[in-house]
């Protein structure tokens, strides 16, 4: 990545340069020789804000072009050799420095590149502010401005907003509505139905009487009142007060409703914990995503501090070019860490968002600083109890047994259905008048009631003795489903203990490596800066803290998620639940 332009210019403040000679003393290193003309910088391993030097280590340069000399010139050794064999006559000896002085080339040894000036910000384009040189990039600013706020939101807030906020508890919730209102239609089922109505009836052509004569008839009539579709000598085929129902299914639905409304409810708080333990993992990873944004920034600045090292090194021959181009590709590595990190931190905002029933332009913010462990169930109980407590706390286990007892209840109403019948009753008044043509007269009350019992073999027992096979099915599926559940959660509760214990230990183990990796990334800091190292030397322990870091954190976030899960998995204790809700807000 290119540095900005600067107006500014950084300078070249002083280098030294020693004397150098066509024949090499025996025992020291060779320094390749080259021209200035030939010398070539690379600008892209500078460091952050410096030009390119008019010299470069190597160079040959000539006495009159050295502007600060930290460092007098070597004389060679063939003007030191001259000097030894004419130590007697001074003479000699002066006219041979003099010569020696005239034709002395200067080899570029060290170059100390020294800011004559702060560097100013980077310039600003279109009101927006470009990425810092961090590694972010101008992508990300303009990333941010979808975000129209930001809403800080600790733990506890966001396990509280779940309730209120989340849509599925909220359908859950609905789903109960509507199973208590199937209850109470379910026993409402013997109560007649009331109807009122008006019908005008006319007829032109034959007509077959009762002895089988065809006639040819005019006839008009007209009713008023409780009941509806009174033709001629007929009753009302829509009775005022109308009630039709299976005497089964007025006994056994009012029961099957009730236990359709517990598992509902039972149900709801299956819902809701589920929608908890989302809204706790959400918010966890969400805070990790954070942590390691904080982690990968502090690792690119380090890389930064580490390419600045070798640049120099390299440039003043103390370090291999290599160096400096590893230091390079592990900047550009870390960069691209940034960038994840920062799209991880707004993909698990967006997904807690959801959870919360957020508004998806706002960017949620964990008020916690560091990721700490969180201990929702404690390590001392035996795995027994914890079984035992799962499988009589979760509202799963509530739910499947109501269902149960509901395919229980349809069973029993297939078995009495055949020895209940069904009633039919019909209560019809009003007025009632007619005549020929279009004539409507004698106008008066008519009263019609109707009441009658029947019962129903279906298709000569066959169809009952299916419906009842079907219900018994239902109840041995029903059954099953709960030995499965069964089975389920104490899995789950294996499982979360297991990793609640692993993980754990992992934490100690991660704890200890971020240690050490802090120490070996100090004492090989202070060795370069001692200059008893290369810079490059302490990259492994760079990325060693680095990794170690993120080893910590990837520890402590499991560790939270098993505990959470493990609170899922017993059914989510309100003791434990109001103390860590207590404790994060003190």
């Amino acid at each position: 990545m290119q540095s900005p332009q600067r107006k500014t210019p950084l300078a070249v403040r002083k280098f030294t340069a020693v004397s150098s000679s066509k024949t090499p003393r025996a025992g020291e290193p060779v320094i390749a020789a080259s021209t200035t003309s030939l010398t070539t910088i690379r600008p892209d391993v500078l460091p952050a804000g410096f030009e390119t030097p008019p010299v470069a280590v190597g160079d040959i340069v000539e006495p009159g072009k050295l502007t600060d000399m930290a460092a007098q010139p070597i004389v060679s050794p063939m003007a030191a050799g001259s000097a030894t064999q004419n130590r007697g006559d001074k003479s000699t000896q002066k006219a041979a420095d003099s010569d020696a002085v005239r034709h002395r080339e200067y080899v570029v040894a060290r170059v100390e590149y020294v800011a004559l000036t702060p560097p100013p910000a980077p310039a600003v384009d279109d009101g927006r502010a470009s990425a810092a040189s961090a590694g972010r990039t101008a992508s990300d600013a303009d990333s941010e401005e979808d975000f129209v706020d930001t809403h800080d939101l600790d733990l506890s807030t966001a396990l509280q907003l779940v309730g209120g906020q989340n849509p599925q508890v909220a359908f859950a919730h609905q789903r109960i509505v509507e199973a208590a209102v199937q209850r109470d239609a379910a026993q409402a089922l013997w109560l007649p139905s009331i109807r009122a109505g008006v019908t005008y009836y006319r007829h032109d052509g034959n007509l077959q009487n009762s002895n089988g004569s065809i006639i040819d008839a005019n006839r008009s009539s007209l009713q008023l009142g409780f009941g509806a579709r009174a033709i001629g000598a007929g009753t009302a085929s829509v009775p005022g007060l109308s009630a039709q129902f299976h005497v089964s299914d007025a006994v056994f639905q009012p029961r099957i409703a009730e236990r359709t409304l517990a598992a509902r409810e039972f149900g709801s708080w299956v819902t809701y914990h589920d929608q908890m333990l989302r809204a706790a993992e959400s918010y966890l990873e969400l805070l990790r995503a954070h942590q390691e944004l904080a982690i990968a920034s502090e690792t690119l600045t380090n890389s930064n501090e580490l390419l600045r090292l070798t640049s120099d090194f390299a440039r003043t021959g103390q370090g291999a070019q290599a160096d400096a181009d590893r230091a390079a590709t592990e900047t550009a590595i870390r960069q691209n860490d940034v960038s994840r990190a920062e799209e991880a931190v707004a993909v698990a905002s967006a997904r807690l968002a959801e959870v919360l029933h957020l508004d998806a332009p706002l960017q949620v913010v964990p008020t916690e600083q560091q990721m700490a462990p969180i201990e929702l169930v404690a390590s001392e109980p035996t795995l027994q109890s914890l079984v035992a407590t799962g499988l009589s706390s979760r509202p799963e286990v509530g739910e499947q047994s109501e269902l149960v007892a509901a395919a229980c209840e349809r069973l029993q109403r297939e078995q009495f259905a055949p020895l209940m019948p069904s009633v039919l009753l019909g209560l019809s008044y009003g007025g009632f008048g007619g005549g020929t043509g279009s004539t409507i007269s004698s106008f008066s009350n008519k009263t019609d009631f109707a009441l009658s019992a029947v019962w129903e073999i279906r298709n000569l027992g066959l169809g009952d003795r299916a419906a009842q096979a079907a219900a018994r099915a239902q109840i041995d599926q029903e059954r099953f489903a709960e030995i499965q559940l069964l089975d389920r959660i104490s899995r789950e509760i294996v499982e979360a203990r297991t990793q609640v214990r692993s993980r754990h230990r992992q934490i100690e183990t991660a704890r200890h490596a971020v240690e050490a990796a802090q120490q070996s990334y100090s004492r090989n800091r202070e060795r370069v800066n001692e200059g008893q190292g290369l810079p490059i030397e302490f990259l492994q322990s760079l990325q060693a803290l680095d990794q170690s870091r993120r080893e910590y954190l990837r520890s402590v976030t499991d560790y939270n998620v098993a505990q959470f899960r493990l609170h899922h998995a017993l059914g989510w204790p309100a003791d434990a639940a109001e103390e860590v809700l207590a404790a994060k807000k003190s």
